[in-house]
């Protein structure tokens, strides 16, 4: 290529690239001026709660200034605590108590030990204690009100609030697809199930069952949208139609509901009414916004590093590789490896991920050293994707791995913009994705665990089925994961059933993998180095994996 043609499609690169940029942040804050427009009435105040744990929480409550003249300021609503489920955070209920913040009451969400920004470990005993010490320091800050408080709990969070209730009539309980939790008739006292009408089963058997037992009442099989009372209304089974186990903490019916059984339970809290409601929908647009951004700020990050003197386009060697079906170029090999390259060569691709799949839970029956991690299914998911990885290995070895510096640069330049810019920022929506430095020694080691793992997907991915066009490469990716998923459940279900609640997030789990193999894409076009993805892959999945699962 001509060295006076090459500088002038750079520069007209690298100025698109800008616009994109400008346009993706222009995009990004129209909708968080909207959120920030319907909830400039609200105050957010970070706080920590010290007793025997470190409790951090997030208080959200209308400002002085907001509430109306005919009410009295300092005579808010009960005060609520929002606990949410295994491996979330505070993150995951702001939206409700966004909403029930506009109503008047002061919410305060926490986050569970070991969750979020904790520094603790989990356990189901300290999460109750984590509930009561919230609980205790609530009532010593209001001092002149009711000792009455509400108690709202999502998946398992409704499950320690009904487990820190007991003993406690002043307490309310409100659980939004609530693990099952002994109950009995006096106990708590006031008490709202909320599920969804496409609830887990074990949920929706649970919370009837609660029910019954706390009620007297027996309930139709299957239980139908709708609501069921106790004779005296202080209980109460609502099943939203249309609801799933995480949009019952999500959906405006939820805030709805709380808010019309509070009134109910208790007419002297005088709940306002909202002038406006906080839109799901500005949330996730903005999240959508937010993720695309990466496109082109990675983009322009990549045409600077090709900038740098001996690191340019000319440093790069890329990977070269045979298409699907034709056997590997002869090498010096034992006999053994030409045994596997012979038999390897009879299993399609996607018979590898399922054999890979099952030798990773075979062996983890045995022995998981993973577990040494100390994080809730995150220990099995590491060793799970790095014995399957070594297996893919074994199976289909990768020829010509290159990677030069400028490809590293980028790497470690696409990692960053997703940890340190992506990540916190998604944190204030809906998952806790930030920085705990508690956590930062256990990225190397899942990085490097999980990296054969990745190096054989992008392989296999980028190189041997290159020819196989866009859609069906979508196809091979996603029918890959529902084969490892399964396992993966098996091996919950069989092998590990003490972490079986950890199946609650497998959804947001392969949401990341399928965000982080489309990322991954990226970084390939760019650096055309089957080494270069497979090291960004394996970064992001050690960040994801010690942000995302519960410390124990």
């Amino acid at each position: 290529m001509d060295r006076t043609v090459y500088p002038i499609r750079a520069k007209r690169h690298w100025v698109k690239n800008l616009l994109w940029l400008g346009s993706g942040i222009v995009l990004y804050l129209v909708p968080l001026m909207m959120i920030r427009h319907e909830t400039d009435d609200l105050e957010f105040l970070p706080g920590e709660i010290r007793g025997q744990l470190r409790t951090p929480i997030l208080t959200i409550r209308l400002k002085k200034s907001s509430f109306p003249k005919s009410k009295d300021s300092s005579r808010r609503g009960m005060p609520a605590l929002l606990v949410h489920g295994v491996s979330a955070s505070k993150s995951a209920m702001i939206q409700l108590g966004v909403r029930l913040a506009h109503r008047g009451i002061e919410c305060h969400l926490l986050d569970l030990p070991g969750h979020g920004s904790s520094v603790e470990r989990f356990s189901p005993r300290a999460g109750v204690q984590a509930v009561r010490e919230v609980i205790d320091a609530t009532r010593r800050a209001n001092p002149g009100r009711s000792a009455e408080l509400l108690v709202i709990g999502h998946s398992l969070g409704g499950s320690l609030a009904l487990d820190a209730a007991r003993g406690d009539d002043e307490v309310t309980v409100i659980g939004l697809s609530p693990a099952a939790a002994p109950l009995t008739p006096e106990v708590p006292r006031r008490l709202l199930l909320i599920i969804g009408q496409y609830d887990l089963p074990t949920v929706r058997r649970g919370a009837a069952f609660m029910f019954e037992r706390a009620t007297g009442i027996l309930l139709p099989s299957p239980l139908s949208p709708g609501s069921w009372r106790s004779p005296t209304h202080s209980k109460e089974l609502v099943v939203l139609p249309g609801a799933d186990h995480t949009s019952t903490a999500l959906r405006s019916e939820s805030s709805e509901q709380i808010s019309k059984w509070l009134m109910e339970q208790h007419p002297e809290s005088r709940l306002l009414d909202p002038d406006h409601s906080e839109h799901l929908l500005w949330r996730l647009v903005s999240c959508s916004c937010l993720l695309l951004i990466f496109l082109p700020a990675f983009h322009l990050a990549a045409d600077l590093i090709e900038q740098i003197p001996g690191l340019g386009r000319t440093a790069r060697t890329p990977d070269t590789c045979p298409t699907h079906g034709t056997p590997n170029p002869p090498a010096d090999r034992s006999k053994i490896r030409r045994w596997l390259a012979d038999r390897s060569q009879r299993i399609s691709p996607l018979g590898s991920y399922a054999l890979a799949s099952l030798v990773g839970v075979i062996i983890l029956s045995l022995v998981n050293p993973w577990k040494s991690l100390h994080l809730l299914g995150g220990g099995f998911l590491t060793g799970f994707l790095c014995l399957a990885g070594l297996t893919l290995l074994i199976l289909k070895w990768p020829q010509g791995l290159s990677l030069s510096v400028a490809d590293l640069l980028k790497v470690f330049v696409a990692v960053g913009i997703i940890a340190f810019w992506l990540g916190p920022e998604l944190s204030n929506y809906f998952v806790h994705l930030s920085w705990v430095p508690s956590r930062l020694w256990r990225i190397p080691l899942i990085t490097l665990s999980v990296l054969p793992f990745f190096l054989a997907d992008e392989w296999v991915c980028r190189k041997q089925l290159k020819d196989i066009g866009t859609l069906n490469l979508w196809f091979f990716h996603l029918s890959s994961r529902f084969l490892m998923a399964l396992a993966w459940i098996l091996g919950f279900f069989v092998l590990t059933n003490g972490e079986f609640l950890i199946l609650l997030v497998l959804p947001a789990t392969i949401a990341f993998s399928v965000l982080g193999w489309f990322y991954c894409e990226i970084v390939y076009e760019q650096t055309q180095s089957v080494a270069a993805s497979a090291w960004f892959g394996a970064l992001l999945s050690g960040w994801f994996i010690s942000a995302f699962f519960a410390q124990v």
